[in-house]
């Protein structure tokens, strides 16, 4: 291909244009390749094969209710479910949504946004709220995909039935694999929620401590996948129980890929640093101060229904910094002075509102993750005055105690540990770039200041949920600057902080100071030095901190620095846990997904150590908990069912490996011609618009063919992808872009009459043997489009040939024919002769192409069928169960009689014998009935699935041409 760039190019016949258009956009057949190549085309991630494997099975079988991807940690969940919402997307089916942990709904959208080009909105009360205020009937159907938590989705179960989303999305789904218990009142409703609806659940962790775990999940799912709880109790959990049998359907609905079989995936290793240091008396004396002042039983200060979130944001802030803790105590002041003076009876919803501002929390997330009541704003009517005004002298004091300490000891340790953890990436030769994380944006604001003045000048950036600061400022409008006329601009201008506030860090600066808004979204492969300035108490949000440079991409090892305060045991233990039970830093991955799964069965990690901290008042009553708490944690995580989840969860075939290269091979060869074709389709549309540089794919836009599509610099996507060294600052060319739908669109809007082409075989730079015995003859092809609908929709672009004299042309080789350079000779009138024999080459192309799909849609249809035909017998089982056991008591009866040793013995086990036959013919009864119940109902839902698939075949000339080789 040329390397100059010229006004003037090749171009590609409009004939041409036209097909490559049809083929770039055509639905693919299911199970195949080719529907996703467009998704894989157009998103901006590495290709991994076990990805693209999980996401095709995924959307294998549209006649499922859903299925679950459960790759282990670190292989890209996120980036399976995204391929998937993007496939989606292109086939027009918008009602998508994502159900996740309040903390990484932001995350989502980030990613949503920056790798697939999806837009998205997160969806919590006030959005809701504010989109009801602006008229619209259902927020939850606005274009978008939404992005919402678990707990509000469970409070809005009513408005999310009524939506039909074509998708739903439930990341770290084992929230839900005990949901089928009537207790879970959160799983019920959201089982009840999108009980209608295709689901994809992500969760590396299907499997914890029961097989009953797989049942939940499944009933997530379908209601048919499994019968009965007994059932399923009775054929898979007893020691004897069918494993294989289960490992089978669950292969139907469940893809596990596992670490060891992604070999070309490399990740680096943790290295951790902990630095200890000393509190000054003052700071003792305050922490004493305050616990105190928390253990009080009675306080205006601490609502008694939601105390424990109070309680939760007050230890964050007085972990943080006397800055912070003394913010939080003056918002506390003001709720109490407002209660004393009237003005309010209760905190109402801007007092907790405050409060997370002040620590950068999200109120939401907090209510969620302590599964509070939402309306649990009421403190009594009474307010007894002398109390509340002894409560206020107190807080004065304290906020006080606070301010007189203007720089804390952990400040001063900070300046030694990046000393230190400098001097680490000194020696692994990585870039001297630290991220620190604290959890109050007034301890940042602290810390600039401090950092600044020692050593850091200039050199220090802040990141937080609002980045409202001057710097914030300043580097939006640099980036604006820059990338105005790019996609690197949004247009929206809290992401474009973001990026702006990203691209300092890592352009000039040396540290960014990061409340937990920066564990959201933010991929900093580029930094590999991680500081837990303050340490949360949920390992998942550490794992997510240190995930965003420990991550595929980073090429260091990334060193992980820990305050260790000596003066504070509860500290001391809580370290160690995270350390030593959880293993969050160090190692290769960081926790397991089976110890983080152990969060989500009853240990509480959080509200425990918040219970130690407030009722213990020694060492020794500490030390004590803490050792329950340990003890606790140790029986949890001990895998007693290590064989049965091997047996389960594990790939056993010897190929895999093979597969799932053989699956890279295939997906690569599909962009690339999608590469090659969209170029020439680029080239030939905007011939007269563009200087296109054919060495970097990217062209330079003089003028816009439409006023919705920007000037200026594009770059074919896959190119992008690939130049470690882009800068960014273009448009990217993708088959979704505005320019990419417009080239496509315009190339297959066109009016084709018959022409004739010559086509170029002798100038072509590779040796094409099929159609060498075809050089300097002629001939005729038709082009035709076959939309089938069944299940879902597959488009078929049916290529039809013959030479002069009528003979037949193999379709290899007609399909070969369109990668010549081809020269326009002019209208052309095609023979009566030829369109027939055009026409009955198209129809025997057509029947077997449909002959196919219905075979793929029968295959499709016999699983279901199958799966239902398991859950029936599932259903009958203990009926069955309970007639063998009837009959086996029949059996001890007669041999009673037998061995009887009196008359009257013999006549009471012959009497019972008797008894039992009769409940034996009922029970026999039963299974009949129910048998035909069943039946009646299968033969229902087997009516419906055939209805369903019904073939539906609408053919579409595209474009009929005169051919000769030359």
């Amino acid at each position: 291909m040329p390397t100059e760039t010229s006004l003037q190019v090749d171009r590609i016949s409009d004939q041409q244009a036209c097909y490559y258009a049809h083929e770039l956009t055509r639905v693919g057949a299911v199970g195949e390749i080719d529907r996703l190549s467009a998704t894989l085309f157009d998103a901006k991630v590495d290709l991994n094969p076990h990805q693209v494997d999980a996401a095709l099975f995924a959307i294998s079988n549209p006649l499922q209710k859903g299925v679950i991807l459960a790759d282990e940690v670190g292989l890209g969940k996120t980036i399976e479910a995204g391929l998937v919402l993007c496939q989606k997307w292109a086939e027009r089916k918008r009602r998508l949504i994502i159900v996740s942990p309040a903390h990484i709904r932001k995350q989502w959208q980030s990613e949503l946004a920056d790798k697939f080009n999806l837009p998205s909105i997160v969806m919590d009360r006030k959005i809701f709220n504010q989109f009801k205020r602006e008229g619209h009937i259902n927020p939850f159907d606005c274009g978008k995909i939404i992005v919402i938590s678990y707990g509000f989705a469970a409070r809005m179960q009513d408005e999310l039935r009524a939506t039909s989303f074509d998708l739903v999305v439930f990341d770290e789904a084992h929230k839900l694999r005990n949901a089928y218990q009537p207790s879970r009142k959160q799983g019920q409703k959201l089982r009840w929620a999108f009980e209608l609806r295709q689901k994809l659940l992500l969760t590396a962790t299907p499997l914890q401590n029961s097989l009953l775990e797989l049942y939940g999940l499944g009933w997530m799912i379908d209601e048919h996948l499994f019968g009965d709880k007994g059932a399923f109790q009775s054929r898979y959990c007893r020691a004897d129980g069918d494993i294989e049998g289960l490992r089978h359907r669950l292969s139907q609905f469940c893809k596990r890929t596992l670490r060891k079989d992604c070999e070309y995936v490399r990740y680096t290793k943790r290295r951790a640093i902990t630095h200890p240091f000393t509190q000054s008396q003052a700071e003792k004396n305050l922490y004493a101060d305050v616990l105190a002042f928390m253990q009080q039983d009675e306080s205006y200060a601490f609502p008694v229904k939601q105390r424990q979130l109070v309680e939760i944001v007050v230890f964050k802030a007085l972990a943080s910094s006397p800055q912070a803790l003394a913010g939080t105590l003056r918002t506390m002041l003001k709720r109490l002075e407002n209660l004393r003076d009237g003005m309010k009876k209760n905190g109402g919803d801007d007092y907790w509102d405050e409060l997370a501002a002040d620590e950068d929390l999200d109120i939401e997330d907090l209510v969620d993750e302590w599964d509070e009541d939402e309306d649990t704003n009421k403190d009594t009517q009474y307010v007894d005055g002398r109390l509340l005004a002894k409560e206020v002298t107190l807080l004065q004091s304290l906020i006080a105690q606070a301010d007189s300490i203007t720089c804390d000891s952990k400040s001063n340790a900070l300046l030694a540990a990046l000393k230190t953890g400098f001097a680490e990436l000194a020696k692994l030769g990585a870039q001297r770039k630290a991220l620190i994380f604290t959890e109050s944006r007034k301890t940042q604001t602290f810390l600039a200041g401090f950092l600044e003045k020692n050593g850091y000048a200039g050199k220090v950036i802040q990141f937080n949920g609002s980045n409202n600061h001057p710097q914030a400022k300043a580097a939006y409008e640099q980036f604006k600057q820059r990338y105005q006329d790019t996609d690197r601009f949004t247009g929206s201008k809290a992401v474009d902080i973001r990026s702006a506030l990203i691209e300092a860090f890592r352009e000039k600066g040396e540290i960014l100071l990061a409340t937990e808004a920066a564990a959201e979204g933010v991929n900093l492969q580029f930094c590999s030095f991680v500081v837990n300035h303050d340490m949360p108490w949920n390992p998942q949000r550490v794992e997510q901190r240190i995930g965003r440079c420990h991550r595929y991409g980073q090429k260091f090892d990334v060193v992980v620095l820990n305050f260790l305060n000596q003066d504070n045991h509860a500290d001391q233990r809580v370290h160690m846990l995270l350390d030593e039970k959880f293993n969050l830093f160090d190692g290769v991955f960081g926790a397991s997904d089976h110890v983080l799964g152990t969060l989500e069965n009853g240990i509480d990690f959080e509200r425990r150590i918040l219970d130690i901290l407030k009722t213990c008042r020694d060492a020794q009553a500490i030390e004590a908990a803490f050792n329950r708490l340990q003890s606790e944690l140790e029986d949890v995580i001990q895998d007693k069912m290590g064989k049965a989840k091997q047996q389960l969860m594990e790939h056993f075939d010897a190929d895999v490996h093979e597969h799932l290269q053989t699956q890279r091979h295939d997906a690569e060869l599909a962009l690339n011609r999608i590469q090659e074709k969209f170029w020439k389709l680029a080239q030939w549309g905007l011939a007269e618009n563009a200087k296109f540089d054919h060495q970097r794919f990217s062209l330079d836009l003089l003028t816009s063919p439409d006023e919705k599509i920007p000037s200026g610099q594009h770059r074919l996507i896959s190119a992008a992808k690939q130049d470690k060294n882009d800068t960014g600052d273009h448009h990217l060319l993708r088959l979704s872009s505005p320019l990419g739908e417009w080239l496509l669109e315009t190339a297959k809007m066109q009016e084709l009459p018959t022409h004739e082409l010559y086509f170029d075989l002798s100038s072509h730079p590779k040796k094409i043997s099929m159609l060498e015995p075809f050089k300097g003859q002629c001939g005729w092809l038709r082009v035709e489009r076959l939309r089938v609908q069944t299940d879902t929709d597959e488009d078929f672009l049916l290529v039809s040939g013959i030479t002069d004299d009528l003979k037949s042309m193999d379709v290899e080789c007609l399909e070969r024919l369109w990668d010549l350079f081809a020269l326009d000779q002019g209208p052309q009138t095609l023979s009566d002769a030829a369109d027939t024999r055009l026409c009955q080459e198209l129809e025997q192309h057509r029947q077997s192409i449909l002959l196919k799909h219905s075979q793929g849609v029968g295959k499709r249809l016999q699983q279901l069928q199958d799966q239902l035909e398991q859950w029936a017998e599932d259903k009958v089982e203990p009926e069955k169960q309970k007639l063998e056991d009837l009959r086996n008591q029949k059996r001890q009866y007669r041999r009673q009689a037998r061995s009887a040793n009196t008359i009257d013995e013999q006549l009471g086990s012959q009497t019972q014998a008797r008894q039992t036959e009769k409940r034996i013919r009922k029970q026999e009864e039963v299974i009949a009935q129910l048998q035909d119940k069943l039946d009646d109902k299968l033969d229902e839902m087997f009516d419906k699935l055939k209805t369903s698939s019904q073939q539906k075949a609408t053919p579409q000339t595209v474009l009929t041409v005169k051919w000769k080789i030359v």
